[in-house]
């Protein structure tokens, strides 16, 4: 999954941090991304260990959530299920994993130094 979505991560987090107005081109164009295309997966790795994180918690909890609301007293069924059971999983997945989310969006922004584990790590901090 991080193959996929991590450079359009790296577009998103470069155009919402912008002081400037760009183009997701125009970003893609002073990332150097055509003469090299690694610069597309910078913070990778975090960002595989926040989705790992995000999907260890999620689904096991969504599970666990749909059986009991479907078999408890409240006998939920359809639609309505599936939307609670969601919103249990979903809401502390996401508080559980915003500071990996941090660390992932530290790397990923723009510097003039090479951003590493460890100065994503210390921003939180």
């Amino acid at each position: 999954q991080v193959v996929a979505t991590n450079p359009l991560e790296i577009v998103k987090v470069r155009l919402q941090l912008s002081s400037n107005p760009d183009s997701p081109l125009g970003v893609l164009q002073r990332l150097g991304a055509a003469s090299n295309p690694l610069v597309l997966y910078t913070g990778a790795a975090a960002c595989a260990a926040r989705d790992s994180l995000f999907s260890a918690i999620l689904f096991p909890v969504y599970a666990s959530a749909r059986t009991m609301l479907a078999e408890g007293d409240m006998h939920m069924t359809g639609a309505l299920l599936s939307l609670t059971a969601g919103m249990l999983a979903a809401a502390p997945a996401a508080y559980l994993t915003t500071p990996a989310d941090v660390v992932k969006t530290r790397l990923q922004e723009e510097r003039e130094e090479p951003a590493d584990l460890r100065d994503g790590a210390a921003a939180v901090v």
